[in-house]
């Protein structure tokens, strides 16, 4: 698994600029924080939760480890650096509220989303998403069947790793069922029923 930690933060007010959805903020420092904190997206914009003048970051491994073993405080304190440090010419408030997910450590899911090493392959992707079939009938010298269908976000390749590759996924293995059972169109036929794979 890999892991994804989401970074929440209220201000008392919007001290961004509030008609952008999102910006990248350069980093200063070593090497090894400069990724950290960089990618911020404004809940607050008009088109999401406008009036929480909150802000959304994430932070991918390793950081995600290393954020998710701190205390609260001490995230809370890097975090402020950073923004201060991106913003030096603006004066920023100390934040009303601060939330960190803690995926990596949630006995149920140890991650946010699968990860596939480096050297991975198609060819691996391939018999991972494999339909499981069986011989039926005839003493199991009969007909192959398809009895297990695999689907989530790590079975969609061109989406793995997000909500809507599990959801999509989803729907493409449905699709293909009912093909198979002659009550739906081929969906090979219909890009929108084959999008894990485009």
């Amino acid at each position: 698994m890999g892991n994804l930690t989401h970074v929440v933060v209220q201000f008392p007010r919007v001290w961004w600029d509030d008609g952008m959805l999102k910006w990248l903020s350069a980093n200063h420092g070593s090497n090894q924080s400069r990724g950290e904190f960089s990618l911020w997206h404004n809940l607050n914009h008009a088109s999401l939760l406008p009036g929480s003048q909150t802000l959304l970051t994430f932070l991918g491994d390793p950081q995600s480890s290393l954020y998710e073993g701190m205390a609260d405080a001490d995230v809370r304190a890097a975090l402020m650096r950073r923004l201060r440090a991106q913003h030096p010419r603006t004066r920023i408030p100390d934040p009303l509220s601060f939330f960190i997910s803690r995926h990596g450590y949630d006995p149920n899911t140890h991650g946010a989303y699968s990860f596939f090493e480096p050297g991975w392959r198609d060819k691996y992707f391939a018999t991972l998403t494999r339909p499981l079939a069986a011989r039926c009938g005839a003493a199991q010298g009969g007909e192959e069947v398809v009895r297990v269908r695999l689907a989530g976000e790590a079975m969609c390749d061109d989406l793995s790793g997000y909500t809507h590759g599990g959801y999509q996924s989803g729907r493409e293995a449905a699709a293909a069922y009912l093909h198979g059972a002659g009550k739906g169109p081929d969906p090979r036929d219909h890009d929108e029923l084959s999008l894990c794979n485009w």
